[in-house]
Protein backbone atom coordinates (compact mmCIF):
# COMPACT_ATOMS: atom_id res chain seq x y z
CA UNK A 1 0.00 0.00 0.00
CA UNK A 2 1.37 3.25 -0.64
CA UNK A 3 1.32 6.29 1.39
CA UNK A 4 0.24 9.84 0.90
CA UNK A 5 1.85 13.06 2.42
CA UNK A 6 -0.08 15.99 3.82
CA UNK A 7 2.04 18.12 4.67
CA UNK A 8 0.98 21.40 6.84
CA UNK A 9 0.94 24.52 5.68
CA UNK A 10 4.67 26.26 6.28
CA UNK A 11 4.70 29.66 8.09
CA UNK A 12 7.27 31.66 6.69
CA UNK A 13 9.29 31.42 3.82
CA UNK A 14 13.04 32.52 4.54
CA UNK A 15 16.62 33.25 3.10
CA UNK A 16 17.41 33.29 -0.68
CA UNK A 17 18.45 29.91 -2.38
CA UNK A 18 22.38 30.02 -3.76
CA UNK A 19 24.06 27.46 -4.43
CA UNK A 20 24.22 23.79 -5.62
CA UNK A 21 22.26 21.33 -7.22
CA UNK A 22 22.95 17.60 -7.09
CA UNK A 23 24.54 18.39 -11.02
CA UNK A 24 27.20 19.93 -9.91
CA UNK A 25 28.79 16.72 -8.49
CA UNK A 26 29.07 14.96 -11.56
CA UNK A 27 32.71 15.35 -11.54
CA UNK A 28 33.64 13.25 -8.64
CA UNK A 29 37.66 14.13 -8.64
CA UNK A 30 36.76 17.31 -6.19
CA UNK A 31 38.57 17.65 -3.17
CA UNK A 32 36.97 16.47 -0.15
CA UNK A 33 34.57 18.12 1.79
CA UNK A 34 36.52 20.28 4.61
CA UNK A 35 34.85 20.35 7.77
CA UNK A 36 35.51 23.95 9.61
CA UNK A 37 34.79 23.85 12.99
CA UNK A 38 36.55 24.92 16.05
CA UNK A 39 36.36 21.30 16.96
CA UNK A 40 39.10 18.41 16.23
CA UNK A 41 38.27 15.70 18.45
CA UNK A 42 40.14 12.30 18.43
CA UNK A 43 37.82 8.68 18.75
CA UNK A 44 37.53 8.79 22.87
CA UNK A 45 36.76 12.55 22.37
CA UNK A 46 34.26 11.89 19.68
CA UNK A 47 32.62 9.18 21.69
CA UNK A 48 31.77 11.46 24.72
CA UNK A 49 30.70 14.02 22.63
CA UNK A 50 28.24 11.78 21.09
CA UNK A 51 27.32 10.07 24.34
CA UNK A 52 26.74 13.30 26.09
CA UNK A 53 24.74 14.41 23.22
CA UNK A 54 21.25 16.13 24.06
CA UNK A 55 18.25 13.82 23.93
CA UNK A 56 16.07 14.23 20.99
CA UNK A 57 18.73 14.78 18.49
CA UNK A 58 19.86 12.58 15.22
CA UNK A 59 22.58 11.09 13.46
CA UNK A 60 22.75 9.39 10.32
CA UNK A 61 25.12 8.75 7.12
CA UNK A 62 24.06 10.51 4.29
CA UNK A 63 24.97 12.08 0.77
CA UNK A 64 24.84 15.93 0.08
CA UNK A 65 22.46 16.84 -2.50
CA UNK A 66 21.94 20.62 -2.36
CA UNK A 67 23.56 23.19 -0.72
CA UNK A 68 21.70 26.60 0.11
CA UNK A 69 22.17 29.22 2.18
CA UNK A 70 19.55 30.37 4.12
CA UNK A 71 18.88 32.34 7.74
CA UNK A 72 18.79 30.06 10.38
CA UNK A 73 15.25 29.18 12.38
CA UNK A 74 14.71 27.34 15.58
CA UNK A 75 12.04 27.29 18.00
CA UNK A 76 12.71 29.91 20.55
CA UNK A 77 14.99 28.68 23.68
CA UNK A 78 16.71 26.03 21.50
CA UNK A 79 20.34 26.25 22.16
CA UNK A 80 22.20 25.85 18.87
CA UNK A 81 26.19 26.15 17.50
CA UNK A 82 25.09 29.56 16.13
CA UNK A 83 23.82 31.04 19.00
CA UNK A 84 19.84 32.38 19.55
CA UNK A 85 20.44 34.67 17.25
CA UNK A 86 22.40 34.07 13.84
CA UNK A 87 24.76 36.54 12.53
CA UNK A 88 23.47 36.13 8.90
CA UNK A 89 22.81 33.00 6.73
CA UNK A 90 24.35 29.44 7.05
CA UNK A 91 23.96 26.39 4.68
CA UNK A 92 21.06 24.88 4.54
CA UNK A 93 21.69 21.32 3.19
CA UNK A 94 19.85 18.34 2.02
CA UNK A 95 20.87 14.77 2.18
CA UNK A 96 20.05 11.55 0.53
CA UNK A 97 20.04 9.50 3.81
CA UNK A 98 21.63 5.97 3.78
CA UNK A 99 21.71 4.73 6.69
CA UNK A 100 20.01 5.75 10.34
CA UNK A 101 21.57 5.81 13.79
CA UNK A 102 18.75 7.44 15.57
CA UNK A 103 15.00 7.20 14.58
CA UNK A 104 14.68 6.82 10.83
CA UNK A 105 13.40 10.20 9.55
CA UNK A 106 13.31 8.81 6.12
CA UNK A 107 15.45 9.08 3.26
CA UNK A 108 15.67 12.66 2.31
CA UNK A 109 16.64 14.92 5.20
CA UNK A 110 17.68 19.01 5.08
CA UNK A 111 19.17 20.75 7.80
CA UNK A 112 21.46 23.65 8.81
CA UNK A 113 25.21 23.11 9.06
CA UNK A 114 26.38 26.35 10.53
CA UNK A 115 30.63 26.35 10.81
CA UNK A 116 30.93 23.37 8.13
CA UNK A 117 31.32 23.76 4.12
CA UNK A 118 29.75 20.74 2.86
CA UNK A 119 30.01 19.84 -0.86
CA UNK A 120 27.64 18.46 -3.20
CA UNK A 121 27.92 14.16 -3.88
CA UNK A 122 30.27 13.97 -0.80
CA UNK A 123 29.01 11.61 1.91
CA UNK A 124 28.71 12.92 5.66
CA UNK A 125 28.58 11.63 9.56
CA UNK A 126 26.63 14.09 10.95
CA UNK A 127 25.07 14.27 14.37
CA UNK A 128 22.88 17.25 15.92
CA UNK A 129 20.01 19.20 17.70
CA UNK A 130 17.05 18.00 15.91
CA UNK A 131 13.96 20.40 15.65
CA UNK A 132 11.07 21.77 13.39
CA UNK A 133 12.24 23.76 10.17
CA UNK A 134 10.29 25.77 7.30
CA UNK A 135 12.26 26.55 4.86
CA UNK A 136 11.02 27.30 1.34
CA UNK A 137 8.79 24.54 0.39
CA UNK A 138 10.57 22.10 2.95
CA UNK A 139 8.57 21.80 6.61
CA UNK A 140 8.83 19.46 8.78
CA UNK A 141 11.56 17.56 11.47
CA UNK A 142 14.88 18.91 10.82
CA UNK A 143 17.39 20.64 12.76
CA UNK A 144 20.73 21.68 13.21
CA UNK A 145 24.45 20.00 12.97
CA UNK A 146 26.79 19.76 15.70
CA UNK A 147 29.99 21.18 13.93
CA UNK A 148 32.06 19.14 16.75
CA UNK A 149 30.79 16.01 15.59
CA UNK A 150 29.64 16.29 11.82
CA UNK A 151 32.21 15.80 9.22
CA UNK A 152 32.96 13.57 5.78
CA UNK A 153 32.29 10.24 6.32
CA UNK A 154 35.24 7.74 6.81
CA UNK A 155 35.50 4.22 8.06
CA UNK A 156 37.07 4.76 11.86
CA UNK A 157 34.42 7.49 12.45
CA UNK A 158 31.50 5.27 11.70
CA UNK A 159 32.90 2.72 13.74
CA UNK A 160 32.94 5.43 16.81
CA UNK A 161 29.12 5.83 15.49
CA UNK A 162 28.30 2.22 15.54
CA UNK A 163 30.09 2.28 18.98
CA UNK A 164 27.70 4.72 20.56
CA UNK A 165 24.29 4.32 19.19
CA UNK A 166 24.61 0.70 18.47
CA UNK A 167 24.65 0.03 15.06
CA UNK A 168 22.20 2.01 12.25
CA UNK A 169 19.18 0.67 10.33
CA UNK A 170 18.61 1.18 6.64
CA UNK A 171 16.89 4.74 5.69
CA UNK A 172 13.20 4.54 5.11
CA UNK A 173 12.86 1.03 5.31
CA UNK A 174 10.13 1.10 7.85
CA UNK A 175 10.71 -2.23 9.68
CA UNK A 176 11.73 -2.93 12.91
CA UNK A 177 14.67 -5.35 13.11
CA UNK A 178 12.77 -7.10 15.96
CA UNK A 179 10.97 -10.46 15.53
CA UNK A 180 7.17 -10.25 16.86
CA UNK A 181 5.39 -12.73 20.08
CA UNK A 182 3.88 -15.07 17.74
CA UNK A 183 1.18 -15.10 20.52
CA UNK A 184 0.52 -11.40 19.99
CA UNK A 185 0.68 -12.01 16.02
CA UNK A 186 -2.16 -15.16 16.86
CA UNK A 187 -4.43 -12.46 19.27
CA UNK A 188 -3.87 -10.04 16.03
CA UNK A 189 -4.82 -12.53 13.44
CA UNK A 190 -7.96 -13.50 15.43
CA UNK A 191 -9.04 -9.96 16.22
CA UNK A 192 -8.82 -8.91 12.36
CA UNK A 193 -10.64 -12.10 11.52
CA UNK A 194 -13.22 -11.13 14.27
CA UNK A 195 -13.12 -7.91 12.54
CA UNK A 196 -14.07 -9.30 8.88
CA UNK A 197 -17.15 -11.26 9.89
CA UNK A 198 -18.62 -8.94 11.31
CA UNK A 199 -17.27 -5.93 9.13
CA UNK A 200 -20.29 -3.46 7.61
CA UNK A 201 -20.54 -3.15 3.77
CA UNK A 202 -20.14 0.86 4.44
CA UNK A 203 -18.90 2.84 7.58
CA UNK A 204 -17.05 5.39 8.58
CA UNK A 205 -14.23 6.03 11.13
CA UNK A 206 -12.07 8.78 12.46
CA UNK A 207 -8.60 7.79 12.24
CA UNK A 208 -5.81 9.14 15.12
CA UNK A 209 -2.54 9.10 15.61
CA UNK A 210 0.81 9.88 13.43
CA UNK A 211 3.73 7.88 12.06
CA UNK A 212 7.07 9.07 11.45
CA UNK A 213 8.31 5.96 9.71
CA UNK A 214 8.59 6.13 5.55
CA UNK A 215 5.84 4.17 4.03
CA UNK A 216 4.74 1.97 7.66
CA UNK A 217 1.57 3.17 8.44
CA UNK A 218 -0.04 6.59 6.88
CA UNK A 219 3.33 8.39 5.91
CA UNK A 220 4.93 10.30 7.77
CA UNK A 221 2.78 13.85 7.85
CA UNK A 222 -0.38 12.59 6.45
CA UNK A 223 -3.35 12.43 9.20
CA UNK A 224 -6.39 10.93 7.81
CA UNK A 225 -9.62 11.95 10.25
CA UNK A 226 -12.19 10.87 9.09
CA UNK A 227 -12.24 7.55 6.55
CA UNK A 228 -15.61 6.49 4.65
CA UNK A 229 -15.27 2.91 3.51
CA UNK A 230 -17.96 0.99 1.50
CA UNK A 231 -17.48 -2.68 0.15
CA UNK A 232 -14.27 -2.63 1.62
CA UNK A 233 -12.52 0.27 -0.24
CA UNK A 234 -11.65 3.48 1.47
CA UNK A 235 -13.98 6.00 -0.55
CA UNK A 236 -13.21 9.32 1.23
CA UNK A 237 -10.22 10.45 3.00
CA UNK A 238 -10.38 14.18 5.11
CA UNK A 239 -7.56 15.25 7.18
CA UNK A 240 -9.78 17.18 9.88
CA UNK A 241 -6.69 19.04 10.83
CA UNK A 242 -5.88 20.75 8.15
CA UNK A 243 -9.75 20.64 6.40
CA UNK A 244 -8.27 19.41 3.05
CA UNK A 245 -9.07 16.07 1.51
CA UNK A 246 -6.70 13.01 0.76
CA UNK A 247 -6.61 10.24 -1.78
CA UNK A 248 -8.75 7.75 -0.63
CA UNK A 249 -6.59 4.87 -2.68
CA UNK A 250 -3.55 5.58 0.08
CA UNK A 251 -5.30 5.33 3.21
CA UNK A 252 -5.77 2.18 5.37
CA UNK A 253 -9.05 0.66 5.92
CA UNK A 254 -9.11 -1.19 9.49
CA UNK A 255 -8.34 -5.05 8.12
CA UNK A 256 -5.22 -3.15 6.09
CA UNK A 257 -4.44 -1.30 9.52
CA UNK A 258 -4.65 -4.91 10.85
CA UNK A 259 -1.95 -6.54 8.31
CA UNK A 260 -0.09 -2.98 9.26
CA UNK A 261 0.47 -3.82 12.97
CA UNK A 262 1.27 -7.05 12.01
CA UNK A 263 3.86 -6.02 10.10
CA UNK A 264 5.19 -3.85 13.19
CA UNK A 265 5.11 -5.90 16.07
CA UNK A 266 8.02 -6.81 16.35
CA UNK A 267 9.51 -3.53 17.39
CA UNK A 268 10.69 -2.19 20.55
CA UNK A 269 7.91 -1.13 22.78
CA UNK A 270 5.14 -2.84 20.66
CA UNK A 271 2.15 -2.36 22.55
CA UNK A 272 -1.67 -2.91 21.31
CA UNK A 273 -5.79 -3.27 22.09
CA UNK A 274 -8.48 -5.06 20.36
CA UNK A 275 -12.26 -4.30 20.95
CA UNK A 276 -14.64 -6.87 20.33
CA UNK A 277 -17.65 -4.90 20.16
CA UNK A 278 -16.35 -2.89 16.51
CA UNK A 279 -16.51 0.63 17.83
CA UNK A 280 -12.84 0.67 18.26
CA UNK A 281 -11.53 -2.19 16.53
CA UNK A 282 -7.82 -1.28 17.02
CA UNK A 283 -5.22 0.40 18.69
CA UNK A 284 -1.50 -0.34 18.68
CA UNK A 285 1.63 1.75 19.34
CA UNK A 286 5.26 1.15 18.44
CA UNK A 287 8.53 2.89 18.87
CA UNK A 288 12.32 1.83 17.73
CA UNK A 289 14.59 3.55 15.31
CA UNK A 290 12.96 2.25 11.90
CA UNK A 291 9.44 2.55 13.46
CA UNK A 292 7.67 5.07 15.23
CA UNK A 293 3.50 4.97 15.25
CA UNK A 294 0.44 5.43 17.11
CA UNK A 295 -2.83 4.53 15.16
CA UNK A 296 -6.48 4.53 17.20
CA UNK A 297 -9.46 3.63 15.09
CA UNK A 298 -12.25 4.73 16.73
CA UNK A 299 -15.76 6.08 16.52
CA UNK A 300 -16.76 3.31 13.78
CA UNK A 301 -20.78 3.82 12.45
CA UNK A 302 -22.73 3.50 9.86
CA UNK A 303 -23.01 7.49 9.02
CA UNK A 304 -20.63 7.42 5.47
CA UNK A 305 -22.37 10.91 4.65
CA UNK A 306 -19.44 13.08 2.55
CA UNK A 307 -17.81 15.96 4.71
CA UNK A 308 -17.92 19.42 4.21
CA UNK A 309 -14.88 21.06 4.30
CA UNK A 310 -13.87 25.23 4.73
CA UNK A 311 -15.91 27.71 6.26
CA UNK A 312 -18.13 28.64 3.16
CA UNK A 313 -19.27 24.94 2.79
CA UNK A 314 -19.31 24.31 6.55
CA UNK A 315 -21.53 27.81 6.91
CA UNK A 316 -24.25 26.97 3.87
CA UNK A 317 -24.58 23.57 5.22
CA UNK A 318 -24.89 24.72 9.21
CA UNK A 319 -27.96 27.68 7.30
CA UNK A 320 -29.66 24.59 5.86
CA UNK A 321 -29.10 22.36 8.10
CA UNK A 322 -30.80 24.48 11.16
CA UNK A 323 -33.88 24.44 8.81
CA UNK A 324 -34.26 20.53 8.23
CA UNK A 325 -33.85 20.34 12.40
CA UNK A 326 -36.70 22.66 12.65
CA UNK A 327 -38.65 21.36 10.12
CA UNK A 328 -37.91 17.70 11.73
CA UNK A 329 -39.20 19.01 15.06
CA UNK A 330 -38.10 15.67 16.80
CA UNK A 331 -39.99 15.59 19.92
CA UNK A 332 -38.52 12.48 22.21
CA UNK A 333 -35.16 11.12 21.81
CA UNK A 334 -31.60 10.75 23.43
CA UNK A 335 -29.02 13.16 22.82
CA UNK A 336 -25.20 12.30 23.28
CA UNK A 337 -22.55 15.15 22.48
CA UNK A 338 -19.23 14.16 23.42
CA UNK A 339 -16.71 17.29 23.42
CA UNK A 340 -12.99 17.13 23.12
CA UNK A 341 -9.38 17.92 21.59
CA UNK A 342 -6.40 19.98 21.89
CA UNK A 343 -6.02 19.79 25.83
CA UNK A 344 -9.60 20.04 26.61
CA UNK A 345 -10.87 17.28 29.26
CA UNK A 346 -12.93 15.30 27.64
CA UNK A 347 -17.23 16.47 28.18
CA UNK A 348 -19.32 13.99 27.55
CA UNK A 349 -23.01 15.41 27.34
CA UNK A 350 -26.05 12.78 27.89
CA UNK A 351 -29.67 14.16 27.50
CA UNK A 352 -33.03 13.49 27.31
CA UNK A 353 -35.84 15.34 25.34
CA UNK A 354 -39.41 15.04 25.85
CA UNK A 355 -41.75 16.94 23.49
CA UNK A 356 -39.00 19.46 22.53
CA UNK A 357 -38.36 19.56 25.95
CA UNK A 358 -35.03 18.98 27.58
CA UNK A 359 -35.82 16.88 30.64
CA UNK A 360 -32.67 15.27 32.03
CA UNK A 361 -29.13 15.93 32.01
CA UNK A 362 -25.65 14.45 32.84
CA UNK A 363 -22.26 15.64 32.11
CA UNK A 364 -19.43 13.09 32.28
CA UNK A 365 -22.05 10.83 34.04
CA UNK A 366 -23.15 13.09 36.72
CA UNK A 367 -26.85 14.82 36.99
CA UNK A 368 -26.33 18.49 35.67
CA UNK A 369 -28.19 21.73 36.21
CA UNK A 370 -28.06 23.32 32.29
CA UNK A 371 -28.12 26.39 33.71
CA UNK A 372 -24.48 26.21 35.02
CA UNK A 373 -23.02 25.22 31.43
CA UNK A 374 -20.70 28.07 29.69
CA UNK A 375 -22.02 29.14 26.15
CA UNK A 376 -21.22 28.21 23.47
CA UNK A 377 -18.53 25.96 24.58
CA UNK A 378 -20.42 23.55 26.28
CA UNK A 379 -23.16 22.23 23.92
CA UNK A 380 -26.32 20.28 25.65
CA UNK A 381 -28.42 20.92 22.50
CA UNK A 382 -28.88 20.96 18.80
CA UNK A 383 -29.19 24.79 18.84
CA UNK A 384 -26.35 24.86 20.91
CA UNK A 385 -24.22 22.89 18.41
CA UNK A 386 -25.24 25.61 15.66
CA UNK A 387 -24.55 28.26 18.20
CA UNK A 388 -20.64 26.94 18.63
CA UNK A 389 -20.49 26.60 14.78
CA UNK A 390 -21.46 30.75 14.19
CA UNK A 391 -19.47 31.05 16.95
CA UNK A 392 -16.19 29.96 15.47
CA UNK A 393 -17.69 30.75 11.85
CA UNK A 394 -14.47 32.14 9.76
CA UNK A 395 -11.63 31.35 12.45
CA UNK A 396 -9.04 28.92 11.40
CA UNK A 397 -10.06 25.70 9.55
CA UNK A 398 -13.08 23.63 9.75
CA UNK A 399 -14.57 20.04 8.62
CA UNK A 400 -18.41 19.02 9.25
CA UNK A 401 -20.71 16.16 8.53
CA UNK A 402 -24.25 17.01 8.78
CA UNK A 403 -27.59 14.49 9.05
CA UNK A 404 -28.78 14.70 5.97
CA UNK A 405 -32.89 13.81 7.22
CA UNK A 406 -32.88 16.14 10.42
CA UNK A 407 -29.99 18.11 9.69
CA UNK A 408 -28.24 18.33 13.02
CA UNK A 409 -24.49 18.33 13.06
CA UNK A 410 -23.09 14.86 13.68
CA UNK A 411 -19.05 15.41 13.54
CA UNK A 412 -17.34 18.95 13.77
CA UNK A 413 -13.85 19.58 13.71
CA UNK A 414 -12.34 22.82 14.66
CA UNK A 415 -9.04 24.50 14.39
CA UNK A 416 -9.39 28.12 14.88
CA UNK A 417 -5.81 28.76 14.95
CA UNK A 418 -4.22 27.40 11.90
CA UNK A 419 -0.54 26.28 13.27
CA UNK A 420 -1.91 26.79 16.92
CA UNK A 421 -1.08 24.45 19.70
CA UNK A 422 -4.05 22.61 21.83
CA UNK A 423 -6.57 24.95 20.35
CA UNK A 424 -8.37 22.37 18.40
CA UNK A 425 -12.11 21.02 19.31
CA UNK A 426 -13.87 18.46 18.16
CA UNK A 427 -17.53 17.46 18.33
CA UNK A 428 -19.06 14.28 17.93
CA UNK A 429 -23.04 13.87 18.41
CA UNK A 430 -25.59 10.92 18.40
CA UNK A 431 -29.69 11.17 18.52
CA UNK A 432 -31.82 8.05 19.07
CA UNK A 433 -35.43 9.13 18.42
CA UNK A 434 -36.80 5.23 18.67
Amino acid sequence: MSSTTAIEAATTERGSAIASTVDDAADTSVEPSPAVSACTLDDEELREALGTSEHGGFAFVGTVTSVEEHVEQHPPGIETTAGPEPPGPVPWVTFEVERWYTADWGTTFAIFMPGLEPLVGHPWRVAGNAYSASVDEYFGQSGEADPCTSGPDDPQGRRVFDDVYGGSVDAGAGVPSGQPDPGVVQELRAAQEAWRDAEPAAYSMVLGGYSTSADTVFGADCRPGRVVVIDGTATEAVDTHNACRLDPTTVPTVDELFDAAIRVAGGEGFSYDVDPTGRSPLRFAVYDRSVETTVTVHTVSDNIVPAVIGWDEVGAAAAEGRRRWRQAALGSYQLTIDTGGGERNAYDVGARFVDGEQTMLEVNGKRTDPSTLELPWHPSTVDHLFGLIEELAGEGNVVAVFDPETGHPTDVWFDPVINGIDDELEVHVAIDSS
